[in-house]
């Protein structure tokens, strides 16, 4: 039984097949959180000035991750934002959700619409608070706790294919690979959908590789190695799908021995 491990972008050698859950969530946290960052810092000229200061807050917040300082990046960058949020939209009756772009907002609005609720769609950094405290939590070994502010993650973002793939491997990592499989078939749907195009590719194989994990671990091999084929085709140079290919090789070949 494989050890669930899955970092973005790099390659699956057996060294690696084999390191903690914890390096390796590191790894893909701390990419995908530059790159996210790097996005919201753009759109910022547009935001209110206490909205920019919780930008630059959980800038400071993935230093303080990068180095491995999990608790203070909570404590004293991760929590202040997540409460100037909530006190900022404690008194707005309509629903808040956080949005990555024009697509992902005009579908909360209209989600929102066809209950006849009323909607609003602000920047990320709310939901993106939840998901940085998640993630320190999970390097804390408090994970009762992370899966709660991945939750409140998800309940803000509920189309983020980040926050879904998060959330799978969180099941992942408990060997639940039915309830896993569900919610990165929604993170994949999610990210065809919703992801900003520069992170769509990148989002997307995530989703896919997690689907292949989990169908490995199901015995499905052939449905598997479907899902990381087309990984390749998505992103020719994904380590991760290639090596991952191969084991399944070795594990049908393994299979074809033993009948012998």
């Amino acid at each position: 039984m494989r050890n669930p491990a899955d970092a973005l972008q790099t390659a699956y050698t057996d060294r690696i097949r084999h390191c903690s859950v914890k390096i390796m969530m590191r790894l893909r946290f701390l990419t995908y959180l530059l790159v996210t960052l790097v996005a919201v810092r753009c759109a910022a000229a547009t935001e209110s000035d206490g909205d920019t200061a919780q930008m630059q807050r959980l800038q400071a917040a993935r230093q303080l991750l990068g180095a491995g300082k999990s608790d203070k990046a909570v404590q004293t960058e991760i929590d202040p934002v997540i409460k100037y949020y909530e006190e900022k939209y404690s008194r707005e009756s309509r629903k808040v959700y956080c949005a990555r772009s024009s697509v992902e907002t005009l579908a909360y609005l209209l989600e929102a619409a066809s209950k006849n609720d009323e909607a609003v769609a602000i920047e990320p950094e709310w939901a993106m608070a939840y998901f940085m405290k998640a993630y320190a939590l999970i390097d804390l070994g408090r994970i009762s706790e992370a899966r709660k502010n991945l939750t409140r993650a998800i309940e803000l973002s509920p189309s983020n294919s980040q926050y879904l793939s998060e959330m799978a491997h969180l099941y992942q990592s408990e060997k639940n690979w039915a309830e896993s499989q569900k919610l990165f078939i929604r993170a994949e749907e999610c990210a065809r959908t919703y992801s900003p195009d520069e992170d769509k590719v990148r989002e997307l194989t995530r989703a896919l590789r997690g689907q292949g994990y989990n169908l490995v671990e199901m015995g499905k091999l052939d449905e598997a190695e479907a899902k990381y084929r087309e990984c390749l085709e998505l992103n020719r140079n994904d380590r991760s799908a290639q090596d991952e290919l191969k084991y399944i090789k070795t594990r049908k070949d393994s299979v074809k021995t033993n009948e012998h």
